[in-house]
C-alpha cells in the first residue's frame, strides 16, 4: 500500500539526477525525500528516504529539499544539486561533497545572468553537446558551456522556443465571462438558499429585410409613371 509520501512523488517532483556514466539508475527527489529509480524497467528500486544521512556531505538546506540538479556529461562521476542562490558539486563515484562546497552560484557560475545567480529551478542537458546545459529560471532559459564556465545565449522566453504539445508549457489564456447578475428573492428561510430569479427572456423580434436604394428609386419611380403617362400620349400608346 502505498504511503502519502510515496504518492506525493506522482503530484510534483523537484529534481532528477541521474547515476554516473548516465546509468539507467536516477535518483529523484521531493522535498525532504528521495527514491532510487529504474530508468530501464520504468519502476522504483527503492524509498522513498530522507536525503539527510543519505547523501553525506550536504549541508542542512540541501536535505529539507532541492531546487535543480544537473550531471556533468563530460565528467561522468560529477553531478550539481542547487538550492536557493547555492549549490555543490557531488561525487557520484566517492558519494562524497568536495571541500569548500556549497558555494554561491554567482562564484561558480559567474556568467550567468544576475536573476539566474540567485536561484535555478531546472537543469537539462543537451543530447549532443557534453559541455552544454539549459538552465531555466521562472519563464526563460539559458544556454551554458559548464566547461568554459560561458554564457551561450539567453535569457530568452521559454513559450515559442521549447517545442511540444500546444500548450503544454503554456496554456493558452482563456476569457472568462463575468458571471450574471441575478437578484434573490427575500432571504434565505432555515438556512435553505433561494433559488434565483431567472432573467426573463426578450421577444424573439424579426427583422424585416430592408430594400436597397436601388429598388426604392425604381418602386417610386413606377408610382409615379401613370400621373406622367396621363400627361403623355406617347407614353398611352405605349401603354
Amino acid at each position: 500500500m502505498a504511503t502519502d509520501v510515496q504518492d506525493s512523488f506522482y503530484r510534483r517532483i523537484d529534481a532528477v539526477l541521474r547515476s554516473k556514466d548516465e546509468g539507467h539508475i536516477a535518483w529523484i527527489f521531493k522535498d525532504r525525500n528521495y527514491i532510487r529509480y529504474d530508468l530501464k524497467a520504468d519502476q522504483g528500486v527503492s524509498g522513498p528516504r530522507e536525503i539527510a544521512g543519505n547523501w553525506p556531505g550536504l549541508q542542512d538546506s540541501f536535505t529539507r529539499s532541492v531546487d535543480a540538479a544537473l550531471n556533468r556529461r563530460d565528467q561522468p562521476a560529477v553531478g550539481y544539486l542547487f538550492k536557493d542562490d547555492q549549490y555543490v558539486r557531488y561525487d557520484l563515484e566517492s558519494n562524497t561533497v568536495p571541500p569548500g562546497y556549497p558555494k554561491a552560484i554567482a562564484d561558480g557560475w559567474t556568467a550567468l545572468p544576475a536573476p539566474f545567480q540567485l536561484g535555478i529551478d531546472a537543469a537539462v542537458n543537451h543530447p549532443t553537446d557534453p559541455q552544454v546545459v539549459w538552465l531555466l529560471k521562472d519563464d526563460q532559459y539559458v544556454g551554458y558551456n559548464v566547461a568554459s564556465d560561458k554564457l551561450l545565449g539567453g535569457p530568452k522566453p521559454i513559450r515559442g522556443n521549447w517545442g511540444g504539445p500546444a500548450g503544454l508549457l503554456h496554456p493558452p489564456h482563456r476569457r472568462r465571462r463575468a458571471p450574471r447578475h441575478r437578484p434573490y428573492q427575500g432571504l434565505p428561510v432555515q438556512g435553505r438558499p433561494v433559488r434565483p430569479l431567472r432573467p426573463r427572456r426578450r421577444p424573439n423580434r424579426r427583422r424585416l429585410p430592408q430594400a436597397h436604394p436601388r429598388q426604392l428609386a425604381l418602386l417610386q419611380l413606377n408610382r409615379a409613371r401613370p400621373a406622367a403617362c396621363a400627361a403623355s400620349p406617347a407614353c398611352a400608346e405605349r401603354a
